[in-house]
């Protein structure tokens, strides 16, 4: 009998334990099922991150792109307007104060733009090895700007001018929704030549009977 009892207890104590190991191994299976789970949701999820990431780099690029048309389009048409009425005499370049009227115009009428500015000089004689050469006399430039990318903010005139051997500028500060002359031009201090400034300087600059001039615009979507 105590033999049996024995047997009996490690039959008992084999049967537990072949339970516990049956448990432990179930829950093992079900701890790797869910780690299994967890790398395939993360690895799907990295995977819709990186062509979500795609898509919008794309759309990006295409709406920067689509931008930057629309400037060139914009400048191009302002500038052959520009051109056209210079031609016909419409716009008189004699002066920066005769660009005034027809940039504050420009702006106006083009909301978007942070900035128009046209540079003058006069061409001396040209040739083929010297290049172009400019005259030291009547070199300018007139720039209207607003304040702010926003279409309603301020719109100021500079003029930068000849002084002798060196250059002044002047400025003239409206108040938002102001008229053309409601201020005065007031002195704002010595300036830079402004034909040595690289936009001056390309194979862009106009000619009309003897005048080079550069019309820069900065438009503020391009910014």
């Amino acid at each position: 009998m105590p033999g049996r009892m024995r047997s009996g207890a490690m039959r008992n104590v084999t049967h537990e334990t072949t339970l516990g190991q049956a448990f432990a191994l179930g829950l093992l299976g079900l701890g790797l099922c869910l780690a299994g789970l967890l790398l395939f949701q993360s690895h799907a999820t990295r995977r819709s991150v990186v062509q979500s990431a795609t898509s919008l780099g794309a759309a990006k690029g295409e709406t920067v792109g689509q931008e930057i048309e629309n400037y060139l389009f914009r400048s191009e048409k302002i500038i052959d307007e520009l051109e056209v009425a210079i031609a016909h005499g419409a716009i008189h370049i004699d002066g920066p104060l005769d660009l005034e009227a027809p940039l504050f115009a420009m702006l106006l009428a083009n909301p978007q733009l942070m900035e128009i500015s046209l540079t003058h000089a006069r061409e001396a004689v040209t040739n083929e090895a010297e290049g172009v050469q400019l005259l030291e006399g009547g070199r300018w430039q007139v720039a209207l700007f607003r304040r702010s990318a926003d279409p309603k903010s301020q719109i100021d005139t500079r003029v930068t001018e000849q002084s002798g051997t060196s250059y002044r500028a002047r400025v003239r500060t409206r108040v938002a929704g102001g008229l053309l002359e409601e201020a005065p031009l007031r002195p704002l201090g010595p300036a830079e030549d402004p034909t040595e400034h690289a936009t001056f300087q390309t194979p862009a600059a106009k000619e009309f009977r003897g005048n080079q001039w550069q019309l820069v615009i900065v438009d503020a979507e391009g910014q």
